[in-house]
């Protein structure tokens, strides 16, 4: 009973992990996936034995290798959750946005990886700050003509203020 009462709840969180939203998986202290879930296959397009294979340092940007390995990580092993937004690669060549939580777990020597695509949240993060900033230099643009404008009006006024006196006279 006890056998069966464990396997059911292995199936169970099996099924769990297979509809997660979350991209889940083991990384092993080397840098190799031990286990993904299929939502990394999907998100990513890597098959699932193509991810086994690569080392995760090859998928991550360039940029965002400094963000995981070189904060001490692998001197200093973290005992608490660390969560990074890196990018990574897919295997159409893009890069794909992902909010990866991560905690070492010192009994096994390996890492509980959770993530999640926040590349639609990033577009539209970069999208804003653009459409800010384009709203800030139109805005500059409108102070500077007026600031233009005002500063021809005082002189233009004198001179058509002294023509027409002229012209009376």
């Amino acid at each position: 009973i006890e056998n069966q009462k464990s396997e059911d709840t292995e199936k169970e969180l099996e099924l769990f992990l297979t509809i997660a939203a979350d991209l889940m998986g083991i990384l092993g202290f080397d840098g190799y996936f031990k286990k993904v879930t299929q939502k990394w296959s999907e998100v990513l397009g890597w098959s699932e034995e193509e991810l086994l294979s690569m080392n995760v340092k090859n998928i991550i940007h360039p940029n965002d290798r400094d963000v995981i390995f070189n904060r001490k990580m692998l001197k200093e092993i973290p005992e608490e959750k660390r969560s990074f937004k890196v990018r990574y690669l897919s295997k159409n060549g893009e890069y794909i946005w992902l909010d990866w939580a991560i905690k070492y777990i010192k009994e096994h020597n390996h890492f509980i990886v959770a993530g999640k695509d926040i590349t639609t949240e990033k577009k539209r993060e970069e999208e804003r700050k653009l459409l800010e900033e384009a709203i800030h230099v139109e805005s500059a643009k409108n102070e500077f003509f007026a600031n233009i404008s005002h500063e021809f009006k005082t002189p233009l006024n004198i001179i058509l203020g002294t023509m027409q006196l002229l012209d009376q006279n």
